[in-house]
């Protein structure tokens, strides 16, 4: 599985078979120099966030604060107030999905923001 779309996937095949090939010329010319040079070559090189991508990131901000307040009002809810058993579950499972969806997204948006 690759995180990305196939444009990606190619770009990064790519650039990994020029990271394979010029580390074997470092390895057969001898030179540790040369090597190390080119894995900070490697590690400057950052592709960029597509159309797409920016979107979701945006999307993301917008919506991860939105969980936030509606995750910290249903936890005042339950801690404040006497509710039904049903409505107790009703809301401890909602925050429960808060969490995962939370959870998804924040990683969903390390993601993308590593990338930036």
């Amino acid at each position: 599985d690759f995180p990305g779309n196939y444009s990606e996937y190619r770009i990064w095949k790519e650039q990994e078979e020029k990271r394979l090939e010029q580390e074997s010329k470092a390895r057969t010319s001898g030179t540790g120099l040369q090597k190390s040079s080119v894995q900070v070559n490697i590690g400057s090189e950052k592709i960029k966030l597509s159309f797409k991508e920016k979107s979701e990131f945006d999307k993301l901000e917008k919506e991860m604060p939105l969980l936030e307040k509606e995750k910290a009002l249903l936890q005042d809810l339950m801690n404040n107030s006497i509710l039904a058993y049903d409505e107790l579950q009703k809301t401890s499972d909602r925050v429960n999905q808060i969490i995962k969806d939370l959870d998804t997204k924040e990683m969903r948006w390390l993601h993308l923001s590593e990338k930036m």
